[in-house]
């Protein structure tokens, strides 16, 4: 399985979960590449399109990295352009906010990423990883949640196999 996960980390925090998500699917033998968002060789190009794709926004002054958005959506047009179709999405947000105001953020996250031409499924549930203000570090419980979400993600992506 190939996986790409991109984030949008200003402070290194989002970049520490998406390296932790890559120790866990090297696990399972899978080749995971992690990018930055602004990084234009990160779009995926012909057969580089993954079996999943994991993008992981950051939410600040109350929005979500328009960053993030603005590579889905490069990336679904590319995809389009050259055919291909990914087959599974997930979504993991970095914030300095309250669990309980963040579900919103996430929901809307989670739409925008459904409404990619390109992509098969998405993962309904989000990953969020919450900081000690604006700039970090994560709080204690983040990273070992990784692992817990990783898991419910591969077993979620064998449920919906086609």
């Amino acid at each position: 399985m190939n996986v790409l996960i991109v984030h949008d980390s200003k402070f290194g925090n989002g970049e520490k979960i998406a390296e932790k998500m890559r120790e866990e699917f090297e696990k399972t033998g899978a080749s995971v590449k992690i990018s930055h968002v602004s990084d234009s060789s990160s779009l995926p190009m012909r057969e580089e399109f993954p079996d999943l794709l994991i993008v992981g926004a950051a939410v600040r002054m109350f929005r979500v990295s328009p960053a993030s958005k603005k590579w889905l959506n490069q990336l679904d047009k590319n995809a389009r352009k050259a055919g291909a179709t990914i087959v599974f999405g997930s979504v993991y947000l970095t914030h300095a906010l309250k669990e309980n105001s963040i579900k919103g953020f996430g929901r809307r996250y989670l739409r925008f990423m459904q409404k990619m031409k390109s992509l098969d499924f998405v993962y309904p549930k989000l990953f969020s990883g919450q900081v000690k203000g604006q700039e970090g570090p994560l709080y204690e419980d983040v990273l070992p949640a990784v692992e817990e979400f990783t898991q419910s993600l591969k077993k979620w992506m064998t449920e919906n196999k086609i």
